[in-house]
């Protein structure tokens, strides 16, 4: 059983996870975008809510209750990366959406820190590395936007 304070940090994760999913996809929707970078952020946003969604199911495994994204948040978010994306062309929301990666990841490696069951433990190692990988990526991504 999850104690309230280790269910409320997951919350955040859980959260923000979703939200950069979302983004993501919001992102990709943006028409300046090559085709390919289009792809490989829906591909991305894909894996994101895969691993939100074990996260999600695993959180009430231990008896918490994981917090979606929030809504009106990711609006405003995606809403700014647009508006610098068509200000200071598309690197600018990459840059942006690397910068909310770098700070999702260190929330996990937070979190890391923390005795997790065994499930829980082994879910938010995935979460780093997929972090890690997106934020590789999105430095890829951004180069194809240039």
């Amino acid at each position: 059983m999850l104690d309230q304070q280790h269910n409320v940090m997951l919350y955040g994760i859980s959260s923000r996870g979703v939200e950069l999913a979302d983004r993501y996809r919001d992102l990709a929707a943006f028409d300046a975008l090559p085709l390919a970078v289009a792809q490989e952020l829906h591909h991305l946003a894909s894996e994101r809510q895969q691993r939100m969604d074990a996260l999600r199911l695993e959180v009430i495994d231990e008896g918490g209750l994981p917090k979606a994204g929030n809504p009106d948040r990711e609006f405003l978010e995606s809403l700014a990366d647009r508006l610098f994306s068509s200000v200071s062309g598309c690197r600018a929301a990459f840059d942006r959406l690397s910068q909310a990666e770098q700070l999702w990841h260190d929330d996990i490696a937070e979190l890391s820190r923390e005795s997790w069951p065994e499930p829980l433990a082994e879910i938010l190692i995935d979460l780093s590395q997929h972090s890690l990988h997106c934020q590789q990526c999105l430095q890829k991504l951004a180069d194809c936007c240039d």
